[in-house]
């Protein structure tokens, strides 16, 4: 099977269910998942596909990601090309579902079981450690993209759905939307606890340059008492990435949010 890939999500499943070798086509945001980066052609990226280079590739079957790249996947659909497009993610479970759904259009039905039933276990692992918190860490996600721009999550997020597996609640449960522009003035309000912030590391951020981009910050309750921890994404630690390894983000959220509760 010669396999085309637009989401970092489907590629790090793929790789899981021992398919890297099928792997013709990725984005560069695939490349941290792979073993061999180098022998991949670059087929696009997670909003647009190279249609001339997919071409060459002569793919079976392309990974597309709902919503961003619906009408990605509409156009390569008309081309003639056979795709699956992986499901939004309003919590951790659709992380699962979506590797039994890879595993079934790829033959690797038995071994994505066993991948879902193993995340599952450590999940369910996590949560009895936690359940029973009766003071949870109040936390605020920003996902600080560069100088000008953040979005935080609300409750229809895999992110949302992580922290309170994790141990915390988020400042924005009670908001019945995904993803969405940050309000300073309003995170100041609500006074979270913890501040928890994503962020591409070639950025170079620090706790006291984001409190100078981000002004409100230096208010919080949460940065003078030294609770503002940056998440610089990585292979296996990643707010911005609903794949697999997102449980091992739950597992290191867990450590953070457990010792801000003891502080």
């Amino acid at each position: 099977m010669r396999i085309v890939s637009l989401t970092p999500i489907a590629t790090e499943t793929l790789v899981l269910l021992g398919l890297e070798d099928e792997l013709v086509g990725i984005t560069p945001y695939c490349r941290v998942y792979l073993r061999r980066p180098e022998d991949k052609a670059i087929a696009g990226t997670c909003l647009k596909a190279y249609y001339d280079k997919i071409a060459e590739l002569r793919p079976d079957i392309i990974f597309t990601q709902a919503p961003v790249e619906d009408r990605v996947d509409e156009r390569l659909r008309e081309l003639g090309y056979r795709t699956f497009k992986v499901r939004s993610h309003t919590n951790v479970h659709d992380i699962i579902a979506n590797i039994v759904d890879i595993g079934l259009v790829t033959d690797r039905a038995a071994e994505a079981r066993e991948l879902a039933f193993r995340l599952e276990e450590r999940l369910q692992a996590i949560y009895r450690r936690t359940s029973g918190r009766r003071a949870r860490p109040r936390v605020f996600v920003d996902h600080f993209w560069h100088y000008k721009s953040s979005s935080t999550v609300g409750a229809l997020t895999y992110v949302d759905d992580g922290v309170w597996i994790a141990g915390g609640v988020n400042i924005f449960h009670d908001v019945q939307r995904g993803f969405f522009d940050v309000d300073y003035g309003e995170v100041a309000r609500r006074d979270p606890d913890v501040v928890l912030v994503s962020f591409d590391p070639v950025q170079k951020l620090t706790v006291e340059k984001y409190a100078k981009l981000r002004p409100a910050i230096a208010g919080l309750r949460a940065y003078r008492e030294g609770r503002v921890y940056l998440v610089p994404e990585s292979r296996r630690v990643n707010l911005n990435h609903p794949g697999p390894s997102f449980v091992d983000t739950i597992e290191y959220l867990e450590g953070l949010l457990s010792r801000a509760a003891k502080s």
